[in-house]
């Protein structure tokens, strides 16, 4: 009633032998039942090497898809990067956002808005500084003919003079004063108090 392990043409197998009852109708005295044991450590080997295989292909295809997907966003990344260097370069030019990641469309999005304000905000600065030249050059101009008058005694009474050259200096102090309460402004250091005007 015991299994015993035999080897019989270099096949080992379990073997049991089992004695039937008399009163069994089959004719047969004796069953004899086996099982080939098969050689586990090369069981184990092929299951291993297959693993191996799985593991190996699961992890390049990982990297593949991985490498894909990084690539699709870091490309609109590195041109995103690119087009902040651009800007502060003073190149103000829209960029096409060619990603289909959200959050790098609203990102695209939102530096371009960013780069018209800075457009807008460049031009304006640039017009103020030509009109605030012109402004102070035009009492400067009348400041230094003035003076050059009393300096070479073109002018009798130098009190006419004085006074406009006075009367200048008091407009380029004013136009000096607005410059300087406008980039007050700008930098938000002034404190503005909005009233409703007619």
């Amino acid at each position: 009633d015991e299994a015993q392990q035999i080897t019989l043409d270099e096949q080992q197998f379990l073997v049991a032998l089992q004695e039937l009852e008399e009163k069994s109708q089959v004719r047969a005295q004796y069953v004899i039942v086996y099982n080939p044991v098969f050689d586990t450590s090369a069981i184990l080997g092929g299951a291993a090497q297959l693993v191996l295989l799985i593991t190996t292909s699961l992890a390049v295809i990982s990297l593949v898809a991985m490498w894909v997907i990084a690539g699709t966003i870091s490309r609109p990344i590195r041109q995103l990067c690119e087009h902040a260097i651009r800007i502060g370069r003073g190149d103000f030019h829209r960029i096409e956002s060619k990603t289909k990641v959200k959050e790098l469309a609203e990102l695209t999005d939102a530096m371009n808005e960013m780069s018209q304000q800075l457009k807008r905000s460049d031009t304006a600065q640039k017009t103020f500084f030509q009109n605030a030249s012109h402004e102070l050059r035009t009492p400067l101009m009348s400041i230094s003919g003035y003076a050059q008058g009393i300096q070479y005694g073109v002018f009798p009474d130098n009190s006419e003079a004085a006074g406009i050259i006075m009367s200048e200096s008091m407009r380029l102090t004013e136009l000096v004063d607005g410059i300087l309460t406008l980039s007050r402004m700008d930098n938000r250091h002034q404190a503005m108090d909005l009233q409703p005007v007619e």
